[in-house]
């Protein structure tokens, strides 16, 4: 017999086991039957900290039940402890790894409980210790006589709910093939041969959080029969054994929470069942791909291993069902898993972190990107997808006028001069009356009599002292005398004055109209509306009773609507009111999933573009409807802040909204609902658009160059039609608007345009010159003669060579005779444009010219320099001297110029036959951002007559894909303002212009080396051409011949080239008839071409088009003659046809203005 001691030893320590979770889960499943009552006595206190230790003064007979072990600490044992050896199996041995086990610190949670002998009556009898679970349980079966829970019997105990859980998902290991089920007990135990069942643990690791009663009961799972009393039962479906326990270096303690918080919430939303960790085990962190089954113990004693989600090969996956009531299927029995197909971690887009397994102390490999499937995704490349964009929407503005449209209220004076404050004034226009609010001033004029104002009033004169004046708006009547003559004007202070401004007096006030000062005043049919910064708006309108009488600003009672705030953008638009404010924005879809993909990839592709991605709220609001809510609009893509809106007149069912960074939103007005929708984005400009007005049929937009822009918008791309420097100095263009009474009033159709450089300007919106200025170029035959010139021109990049290196080979000598004589004809002019004619590569010659490049020619360049141009120049003033001088016809050099490696010289015949009337030279250079001219272009112009002459030696940037920085160069060169002065000859330019850019002239000869390749890879393609003698693949993969023929807003898409019938001209090796055979092994090309440009297609003729085989340079040079039609004017019969079209533009005038009117009367404009 054993000592009574030691017994009552075990039984306190297994009272120590008991848990209080249990008895709250056992008392609510009773008190559910209402078999035992919610109270202290059922166990129902709220539970203490679990702890291995407490004691709890309950006698050893009322014992009934094991509690399940809150926390790992609770059921170790120490590994020598036999005893212990009894209610836990020793783990399976772990998998060989190649790094032993790092022993983890001990713990004062893990403190091995001893159980010893027990005398199940309490009679003193010796047993021997209990060996399983079953056993144990056996013994401590007798009734309590004094329990502190009362005893259920299983028939009391109902069978409990499965509780909810999002997506359980738990597998088998590879190596478990056992097959045996997995029972569920109440009491947290199982029979030796049973693995046991936990809590799945969710997805990931959430916060902990406090439980109800209610909810801490439902998350142990109980299945209870009336045949088994011990209310232990086993699952008829076999579920695979629980994942392993975290990896932790402190045993028993839960795991850190996740690092990436965010993108937890963002991948999983559903909630998850949750617990504190004294009653469940903490959730594990994801595993590692192994080989075979890890144990518990195993893993315990490793240590935290990086945290990273990665996925476990599984041979089956399997979720747990939920029907009926989302618990238990109606029988009771539990459903059937079936299996899933498991999904990647986050979108399905995304792929899982790579997995990597480092030992200690090795060295980390290469970081390794993950290899994206193709899918339609990659259309939607953020790197490719603005560039296609851009190239598709940005306007055509090959064919654009540069002629001014100015307009006067009196004929034959000069543009009124007006200024006004562009920061705190105001500009309104009625007709001929202007009125200028500034601070505490108006300015009223009537341009019909003067361009000095009529009235310049103060505010105190008003008997406003010390009132600052913001906005006016023209006040509508009934009377057409009154049209035009009286203002309403709000202050900062609240107040409204009404104003007569044929009188400049005051003929009434509404003091306080608000609380906050009167930023707009917004004018429609018979009715005015104020707003104020507050949002608040004023709704004046006549009397029903009375519609023969107009608004008052006394004895009209406004009507109150309430808008936004701290708005930034504000317009009347078909009746109702947009706002816009750069406070207020939403993320796009697009933008919120980038910002989910990048929390899924742990934070690491977050970034400030993703997140600034952005589209603007723009609200409207149906302020003539009062039962007419507001609402909020959202553009389909991303676009810039609101900066203006307007309506086409030609397209009255269309809002079109500017915004910042260039880009133009199309909104449609004709919807089934009555509000806007938005149809189409696009980016129309490299800049902001600053203000957008609907002008007849073209979109008007001004920049922040200080350039108005007129667009045709019926085609995709826009064509702009027009284009002039309305605002000079490079200031932006602020506000457009149209003076709609100028038609009625001055059959006028008037635009103004304030600018930042305090000056207001008027605008002809019909741009009347223009459609004169096209009709007479159709009929300029009826008044000009023509006459036909030769031009020659001759292009090579000669790599540095100098001219005595010609003199050896035959082929070499007679390069310049041969190009000579290639035309009929001694030509009325001679170009030769070279290409490096130094060494670009030497650094020395690089540094030199860029140190001395903005002084002088004479001081800076070398002699070296000087030197090369000065040997080329006499080499081609001998070569034309020995060729034409026996033919009796003599040339002078009119220009020479050159800029780091370009030279071009320019020869003309000596004949009376046409008149040089105007001849200069000038440079632009690309290189390194324009400030280097190793890049670039050397421009000459001449005016035969009343034509004008363009030839263009142009060097662009080198390199097989930069075929957008070549793009680049050609339009910086185009469109460089004032490469030359205005000229006085202006029947000689086309499109307005004054002879100052490349576009002005009549006519433009371009040629150089422009570095457009072919974009085949393979050299066998190359070789098959050649031997073939058919280039036609060769030239369908010719980058220049693309970009014109695909992209709409290449510069050089208006220019035209001859039939390329030779090899290409690059690269070869020097002194060699072979095509690259360095290491580089470049492939052949196209580089150096010869294009024109003419308004009139049939006045150009291209006489021959072909290279020749000198073989000193890399390159081959090339020739092309052309002969020019140019015209000589008679003045005074172009008068006369010019005043033939000007009747015919009257006529025009009036159904323009018809039409024009008509549309901003049904906009209640007028």
């Amino acid at each position: 017999m054993t000592d009574p001691e030691p017994e009552q030893d075990v039984s306190l320590a297994v009272k120590s086991l008991r848990s209080r979770f249990e008895q709250l889960a056992n008392s609510q499943t009773a008190y559910k039957n209402n078999n035992i009552p919610l109270s202290p006595k059922a166990g129902t206190f709220p539970r203490p900290r679990a702890s291995s230790n407490n004691n709890m003064d309950v006698h050893d007979s009322a014992i009934q039940h094991l509690r399940a072990s809150s926390s790992s600490s609770d059921l170790k044992t120490d590994p020598v402890d036999m005893k212990a050896l009894a209610l836990k199996r020793p783990p399976p041995p772990p998998p060989p790894t190649k790094r032993p086990p790092l022993s983890p610190t001990p713990s004062p949670l893990h403190r091995p409980v001893p159980l010893l002998p027990v005398n199940g009556g309490g009679s003193g009898e010796s047993d021997s210790p209990p060996r399983d679970i079953v056993s144990l349980r056996e013994r401590f079966n007798g009734t309590p006589s004094n329990s502190f829970v009362r005893k259920v019997t299983p028939s009391e105990i109902p069978k409990p709910p499965v509780p909810p859980r999002p997506a359980l998902i738990v597998s088998r290991s590879p190596d478990d093939d056992s097959g045996l089920p997995i029972s569920d007990s109440p009491l947290g135990f199982s029979d030796p041969d049973t693995p046991s069942e936990r809590p799945p643990p969710p997805v990931l690791p959430a916060r902990r959080v406090s439980l109800s009663p209610n909810s801490r009961s439902r998350i142990l799972l109980e299945d209870s029969t009336a045949q088994d009393s011990d209310i232990t039962t086993s699952s008829s479906v076999p579920i695979p054994p629980p994942p392993p326990p975290p990896r932790s270096s402190r045993p028993g303690l839960p795991p850190p929470p996740p690092r990436h918080r965010t993108a937890s919430r963002l991948l999983n939303p559903e909630p998850t069942s949750l617990s504190s960790s004294s009653s469940l085990p903490p959730p594990p962190l994801p595993q590692r791909r192994v080989t075979g089954v890890i144990s518990a113990a195993n893993l315990e004693s490793r240590s935290l291993p990086p945290r990273r989600a990665v996925s476990v090969q599984r041979p089956a996956l399997y979720t747990e069902m939920t029907v009926g009531n989302g618990y238990t299927t109606p029988n009771g029995e539990t459903p059937v898993p079936s299996p899933i197909e498991r999904r990647p971690l986050g979108s399905a887009k995304l792929p899982p972190p790579p997995t990597r397994t480092i030992a200690p102390g090795d060295k980390l490999p290469a970081a390794r990107r993950p290899v994206a499937e193709a899918s339609s995704d990659d259309e939607d490349n953020p790197d490719e997808e603005p560039a296609i964009k851009g190239i598709d929407t940005i306007p055509d503005t090959s064919s654009s006028s540069r002629r001014v449209p100015t307009l006067t209220f009196r004929e034959g004076a000069l543009p009124p001069k007006i200024t006004y404050h562009p920061h705190s004034g105001s500009v309104i226009a009625s007709g001929p009356v202007l009125v200028v609010l500034s601070h505490h001033h108006i300015k009223i004029y009537n341009l019909e009599i003067s361009e000095s104002p009529l009235y310049d009033l103060e505010a105190k004169h008003l008997g406003m002292k010390d009132t600052k004046l913001l906005c006016a708006e023209f006040r509508p009547s009934i009377n057409k005398a009154d049209r035009g003559g009286i203002i309403w004007v709000g202050t900062k202070d609240g107040s409204l004055l009404e104003m007569d401004v044929r009188k400049g007096i005051v003929t009434a006030a509404k003091v306080a109209a608000h609380l906050h000062p009167i930023t707009h005043l917004f004018r429609h049919g018979r009715s005015m509306a104020t707003l104020d910064e507050s949002g608040k708006m004023l709704i004046f309108s006549p009397d029903p009773e009375h519609p023969e009488k107009d608004v008052n600003l006394t004895h009209t009672v406004p009507r109150a609507v309430r808008t936004t705030d701290k708005h930034s953008f504000v317009k009347l638009l078909d009746g109702k009111l947009w706002t816009a404010s750069r406070t207020e924005h939403s993320h796009s879809s697009s933008s919120v999933t980038a910002v989910a993909a990048a929390a899924a990839m742990g934070g690491s592709g977050l970034n400030n573009n993703v997140i600034s991605k952005a589209v603007p709220m723009i609200r409207v609001f149906d302020i003539f409807n009062p039962a007419a809510p507001g609402k909020t609009i959202l553009p389909n893509d991303y676009v810039g802040q609101v900066t203006t809106a307007t309506i086409l007149p030609t397209q009255p069912d269309k809002v079109y909204v500017g915004h910042e960074e260039g880009y133009v939103s199309i909104w449609n007005l004709d919807t089934d609902d009555g509000w806007p929708l938005c149809e189409e984005t696009m980016k129309v400009s490299t800049s902001d658009i600053v203000c957008l007005e609907g002008v007849n049929e073209r979109l008007w937009a001004g920049g922040r160059n200080g350039y108005i822009s007129a667009f045709e918008v019926g085609q995709r791309p826009w064509v702009m039609k027009n284009c002039w420097n309305a605002h000079p100095g490079g200031l932006p263009v602020l506000k457009l608007f149209v003076n709609y009474r100028a038609i009625e009033a001055s059959r006028k159709l008037c635009v103004v345009s304030l600018g930042r450089d305090e000056t207001v300007k008027l605008w002809d919106g019909l741009l009347g010159v223009d459609w004169v200025e096209n009709e007479l170029v159709k009929n300029e035959s009826s008044f000009s003669t023509f006459q036909d010139i030769t031009a020659l021109v001759v292009s090579w990049n000669c790599d540095a060579a100098r001219p005595d290196s010609m003199i050896d080979d035959p082929r070499n000598s007679e390069f310049f005779t041969e190009a000579l004589t290639s035309v009929p004809t001694p030509p009325d002019i001679i170009s030769f444009s070279f290409q490096e004619v130094i060494d670009l590569e030497s650094r020395k010659m690089a540094a030199k010219n860029m140190i001395l490049g903005g002084k002088k020619k004479e001081d800076a360049l070398s002699d070296r320099v000087t030197g090369a141009y000065r040997r080329w120049y006499d080499r081609l003033v001998g070569a034309v001297k020995a060729v034409f001088t026996s033919q009796g016809v003599e040339y002078t050099a009119v220009h020479t110029d050159s800029m780091v490696g370009l030279f071009s010289c320019l020869f003309l015949r000596n004949t009376k036959d046409f008149v040089c009337r105007e001849k200069h030279m000038a440079a632009v250079k690309r290189g390194m951002g324009g400030r280097y001219g190793n890049k670039g272009a050397v421009i000459a112009r001449v005016v035969i007559g009343d034509s004008s002459l363009c030839l263009l030696n142009c060097h662009l940037a080198a390199g097989q894909n930069a075929v957008k920085q070549r793009n680049s160069d050609v339009a910086a060169i185009l469109e460089e303002k004032g490469i030359f002065d205005p000229s006085p000859f202006e029947s000689a330019y086309i499109g307005g212009g004054d002879g100052s850019m490349v576009l002005d002239h009549e006519f433009v000869l371009l040629n150089g080396d422009l570095n457009y390749r072919i974009d085949l890879n393979r050299r066998e393609a190359y070789s098959s051409a050649f031997r073939s003698g058919d280039l036609s693949n060769l030239l369908s993969h010719d980058q220049l011949l693309q970009q014109m023929r695909i992209n709409k807003t290449f510069r050089l898409r208006g220019f035209s080239e001859g039939p390329i019938t030779f090899l290409p001209t690059y690269k070869y090796d020097p002194r060699s008839d072979d095509y690259d055979t360095s290491e580089k092994r470049r492939h052949p090309a196209w580089c150096d071409r010869i294009l024109w440009r003419t308004r009139v297609p049939n006045r150009v003729q291209q006489l021959h088009y072909k290279r020749y085989e000198v073989n000193v340079s890399d390159h081959r040079p090339i020739s092309s003659a052309f002969v020019i039609r140019v015209k000589n004017i008679k003045a005074q019969e172009r008068q006369r046809s010019k005043a033939i079209v000007e009747a015919a533009w009257a006529d025009e005038q009036v159904r323009l203005l018809d039409g024009a009117q008509k549309f901003y009367v049904r906009q209640a404009l007028m």
